[in-house]
């Protein structure tokens, strides 16, 4: 049976949770930020109240390495930071998505969630959605181990 923690956007997603980045956070003004609320998959975003922030990680692609011959598979992989219903968040959406950048960059590989490497591709936004809510995406390629079952 496949479980939740099998899904590679929850490994990855797994994996960012560790770098306590999405905790409480002191943004560039030197006021403190809540948690950002987080998910892997698909999301509705009519559900994420207005002065909330989430970050989402989702597979953008189909396996690059679709060959039984190896023993990894690799994944483009997306990475929304999600801000609250205001374009002046877009700010602390920006920086708390170069932290996030910066550190996928240190932190390429996670032996608990299987990720052999992350290739961080940069970093797209702020841009605004209709209901005025900011957003950046980090593209990734993710190559991930056999489960360690």
């Amino acid at each position: 049976m496949t479980l939740l923690a099998d899904f590679e956007s929850q490994r990855v997603l797994n994996h960012i949770r560790s770098s306590g980045l999405l905790t409480s956070f002191t943004d560039y003004q030197g006021n403190t930020q809540g948690a950002t609320l987080s998910a892997s998959g698909m999301v509705d975003l009519t559900e994420l109240p207005s002065n909330e922030r989430l970050l989402q990680v989702r597979l953008s692609g189909n396996d690059q390495v679709a060959d039984g011959s190896v023993n990894f598979s690799q994944y483009p992989v997306s990475v929304y930071i999600f801000g609250k219903t205001n374009l002046d968040d877009a700010s602390i959406v920006n920086g708390l998505t170069d932290d996030i950048r910066n550190w996928l960059r240190k932190n390429f590989k996670s032996d608990d969630e299987c990720i052999m490497a992350i290739q961080v591709l940069g970093k797209g936004g702020p841009y605004p959605m209709d209901d005025s809510r900011p957003y950046c995406e980090i593209p990734l390629i993710v190559k991930f181990n056999e489960n360690n079952d």
